[in-house]
């Protein structure tokens, strides 16, 4: 007993030293101090001032709770150790074991799960960081097992009397372990010098872009999550960055990368860092901002904050932004980021909570604030806020409407109001409280509004749940392997088992991917019967399924079933039939409420139309697709649907419009950064401005083409571009344009000194052994240009 005392009063202690140290304890303790109202009556002044509000002191409640779970481990390894070492004296093995239990502790979660393709947003590491990152491992393991051998000592003196020596080697045990990651914390980041980070061109579809000030990198906060991967000590407890905590969280949505402090030695830990010289930064953030799935600030103190703010309004992407408002000691301080931020979002906003409960903040649609608060600003409160955030983006849930927690308090007045006594006032509030968590709460997977309980999803009957997963798994393992002939009776078979139960959700999903089996084994008088009745089942349901990770809604399924329904039209239906079909889909959509599903829809009509020379029914349909996509600030859908407009209006020979929709595309390639759409896009306004006789307008549009060219000279294709690029400037030419005569040679010139200097380039080639670029030949300007366009 004696041992196990030294042990829980060496982690005693310990935590006693950091809850000393936490950054924002104090200003929690003066919060509550001062503060007699509930997150409830702070929401309630929220939405009274005019503003929305999201209170995440529920989720971060759960949290808190559930973190005890993992303590079971380390405490295992503490209690179960000691006792050991006290029957059995063999300490270096019993803590070797030890060691490796804590030392590989969430290491196969953030290693070996991502390869198996158990998590969806998993790192590509380059070969050189896996052996910088093994390092580590073998580092951190024998840190903790020289940590566990000196705590056990102590426990082994405490147990002998020695009451000096043994608890303080007890203390300085568990001070080890809690340091013990730190190698392992600097391999890791000598592995980040070489990996690789999608930004700017490169930034893909799951990127979450972090801003913040240089002078934010060193905030610290209290967790008790840090015992989650290779960098992080074996003990559940510990001060860590704040941005390598928001990092823990936000990568489960996607990946978090950022700009690099320059000169740094090596990258922090956290966001993965990109390094950009001062002249190119801000175009890479633009780029990476537009095509990212998030963007997450940190509200600092400099005047950068303001930039940032101005160029995101610039852009359009003010309604994918989560500002978080990070611990501070200092409570002026920390409120004058509060109302930075505020000011910058929305002029002449009222301050009406304490920045002490205040975690973040958003805009909604219609420009207003979303002030999202908790109880307090520990790591569970801004945990919940981030998922809550990102469940909001994706559309998996959608908060209660703007006076809902006004309404909720009001009630609660009344109730208080109501009661004979204290008592009786706290049952009436238990009961509201409950009526008010199990109530209608909206759930979807994207789009407006879709009505749910929380806890609401079809489930498979216990009774068949060994079946049914058997035949899912033959399913699988079969289209994994591409054997599509036994996949098919598999999947007729588990339709029919769930046939007629209380799951026609389920069973519309299970019929959808039967029907797209079938379309490829091109049985397709097969395949619309399923898909009649899979959209028969879908319209029934009326709950969510929670299915491989994802949340899907009735509607959303309905909307699986018409893409495949479409799918079989566009093999073997009549136009007429699949434009039927497509306008059922935007109804459905439309229903919905996902402006991002909706716009697609039109773009997809609209091309329909377009490859089938419907011209006039095309136009209406791509312009649509171009108002929600400007109003929801999508630029790649706008510039899709801008394109066929394009086409539309230049093969009804309406050059005017369709010049002009092309110089919209101009700008909205510079903006995405496609350089070969940015030099088509160019060219082809050039010739729509030439059937226009503007020769002046056009020439300028070759100009720029010429210079991306020359710029990109090195890209794929750019030697054909070029070619073409001649040809037209030839053709201007002949139609009596002769300025462009100078940049036509330069353009000339300039492809013959390259192709000259790569065919020096190559040993054992003479110069002259491939033609250079020359003038065309009479009528080959417009040949080449028509097989162009």
């Amino acid at each position: 007993m004696l041992s196990i005392a030294a042990v829980i009063g060496a982690v005693l202690i310990w935590r006693l030293i950091l809850l000393i140290l936490d950054p924002i304890a104090k200003e929690n303790r003066s919060h509550r101090r001062k503060k007699s109202e509930s997150s409830l009556e702070v929401a309630a002044g929220i939405e009274n001032a005019g503003n929305h509000v999201r209170d995440a002191a529920v989720g971060a409640r759960i949290l808190r709770k559930q973190s005890v779970k993992i303590w079971i481990k380390p405490g295992i390894v503490l209690i179960g150790g000691s006792l050991a070492i006290i029957e059995n004296t063999q300490l270096p093995w019993v803590a070797f074991i030890g060691a490796v239990l804590l030392g590989t502790d969430g290491v196969f979660d953030e290693f070996l799960m991502p390869m198996l393709g158990y998590q969806q947003f998993a790192v590509d590491r380059e070969r050189g960081e896996w052996k910088w990152l093994a390092l580590g491992l073998g580092a951190k393991i024998v840190a903790v097992w020289l940590a566990l051998c000196i705590l056990w000592l102590g426990v082994i003196q405490t147990q002998l009397g020695s009451w000096g020596i043994g608890p303080s080697l007890a203390l300085v045990g568990v001070a080890g372990l809690l340091i013990s990651h730190l190698p392992a914390v600097w391999c890791a980041r000598r592995a980040r010098k070489v990996h690789r980070v999608g930004f700017a061109s490169s930034t893909d579809e799951n990127t979450i872009l972090f801003l913040r000030s240089f002078s934010d990198d060193d905030l610290k906060i209290h967790t008790m999550l840090a015992a989650n991967g290779l960098t992080s000590p074996p003990l559940p407890m510990t001060i860590t960055r704040f941005e390598e905590m928001l990092t823990t969280f936000l990568n489960v949505s996607g990946n978090l990368v950022a700009i690099g402090r320059p000169g740094e030695p090596l990258p922090e830990l956290g966001a993965a860092r990109t390094y950009w010289p001062d002249e190119q930064w801000q175009d890479a953030v633009k780029l990476t901002a537009n095509r990212a799935r998030a963007i997450v600030i940190i509200a600092g103190e400099t005047e950068g904050l303001a930039w940032e703010f101005e160029r995101l309004r610039a852009w359009g992407v003010l309604g994918k932004v989560l500002v978080i408002l990070p611990p501070d000691k200092n409570h002026e301080r920390s409120q004058e980021r509060y109302r930075r931020a505020v000011n910058l979002l929305v002029d002449n906003c009222e301050y009406p909570i304490d920045p002490a409960i205040w975690t973040g903040l958003s805009v909604t649609t219609d420009g207003k604030v979303v002030h999202r608060i908790s109880d307090s600003r520990d790591w569970a409160s801004y945990s919940s806020t981030i998922v809550g955030f990102f469940h909001e983006l994706d559309g998996r849930i959608v908060a209660p409407e703007r006076g809902s927690y006004a309404r909720m308090w009001d009630h609660a007045d009344t109730v208080v109001d109501e009661a004979s006594s204290i008592y009786g006032a706290t049952e009436l509030m238990n009961k509201t409280m409950t009526q008010f968590k199990t109530a209608d709460f909206p759930v979807q997977q994207s789009g407006r509004r879709e009505s749910f309980l929380v806890k609401q999803a079809e489930r498979i009957p216990v009774s068949l749940g060994l079946r049914f997963t058997k035949l899912l798994n033959g399913v699988t393992d079969a289209i994994e392997k591409s054997n599509l002939n036994d996949a098919e009776p598999l999947l007729r078979e588990i339709v029919q088992l769930v046939s007629g139960r209380e799951t026609p959700s389920i069973e519309a999903l299970l019929a959808t991917a039967w029907a797209e089996v079938l379309i490829k084994l091109e049985r397709f008088d097969e395949a619309k019967k399923v898909l009649f009745h899979a959209r028969s089942v879908a319209q029934q349901g009326t709950k969510r399924v929670a299915w491989f990770g994802e949340n899907h809604t009735p509607l959303s399924i309905e909307l699986g079933v018409l893409e495949q329904w479409i799918s079989l039209t566009e093999i073997q239906g009549s136009l007429p039939e699949l434009v039927a079909i497509w306008e059922e889909y935007i109804g459905v959509a439309e229903k919905k409420g996902n402006p991002d599903i909706l716009a697609d829809a039109h773009v997809s009509l609209g091309k329909t139309l377009r490859e089938r020379e419907q011209w006039e029914t095309a136009l209406p349909q791509l312009q649509k697709a171009t108002d929600i996509a400007v109003s929801i600030g999508k630029i790649d859908i706008e510039l899709q649907s801008r394109w066929l407009t394009h086409d539309c209006y230049r093969a009804r020979h309406q050059f005017k419009p369709a010049v002009q929709e092309m110089e919209k595309c101009v700008t909205l390639s510079d903006q995405l950064g496609e350089i070969v759409r940015g030099i088509i896009s160019r060219m082809l306004a050039a010739w729509l401005l030439r059937k226009l006789g503007h020769f002046d307008s056009a020439f300028n549009y070759y100009q720029q083409t010429a210079e991306m060219i020359s710029k990109h000279a090195s890209l794929a294709g750019m030697d054909y571009r070029r070619k073409v690029l001649v040809s037209e400037l030839s053709e201007i030419i002949q139609e009596g344009y002769t300025p462009a005569t100078d940049l036509r040679d330069k353009t000339i010139r300039k492809a013959n000194l390259r192709q000259r200097t790569n065919r020096v380039g190559h040993a054992g080639q003479h110069p002259e052994a491939t033609p250079t670029l020359v003038l065309p030949e009479t009528g080959a300007p417009r040949k080449q240009l028509h097989a162009y366009l």
